[in-house]
C-alpha cells in the first residue's frame, strides 16, 4: 500500500530496514551499504564505531528509519567528542608560560 502511494517513502523504509538493526541485547549494527555511505560522507571508521556505541541509549520504538536518524545523530556526538579530546590534548611547546624557551 505504501509503495503505491509514495514509492520514495517505501524505498527509504526498505533501505533503513535492510541497513539498521537492533539486537535483543540492544546492540546497534549497520549494514555495509549504510556504513559505506557514512564513510563516503567523510566519517572515520572509529567515529562510526563510537557513534554505534552511543546510539543504543537513544533508540526508541521499532522504526528503522528513526534508528537510522539516531545513528547519524550519535555519529555527530562522537565527532564532537573527538574534537573536544583533540582540544584538550597537550601541545608540544618549547616555550614556557613566560614565553622564554625552556631548558
Amino acid at each position: 500500500m505504501l509503495a503505491a502511494l509514495n514509492p520514495d517513502a517505501a524505498a527509504r523504509k526498505a533501505y533503513a530496514k535492510a541497513n539498521v538493526a537492533v539486537s535483543k541485547s540492544g546492540k546497534v549494527t549497520i549494514g555495509s551499504e549504510f556504513r559505506q555511505e557514512l564513510l563516503d560522507e567523510g566519517n572515520a571508521p572509529d567515529q562510526i564505531e563510537a557513534g554505534l556505541a552511543l546510539a543504543p541509549k537513544y533508540i526508541h520504538g521499532s522504526d528503522p528509519e528513526a534508528w537510522m536518524k539516531t545513528v547519524r545523530t550519535a555519529l555527530i556526538w562522537a565527532k564532537a567528542n573527538d574534537r573536544k579530546e583533540a582540544a584538550r590534548a597537550p601541545r608540544n611547546s618549547i616555550t614556557s608560560r613566560s614565553g622564554r624557551p625552556s631548558l
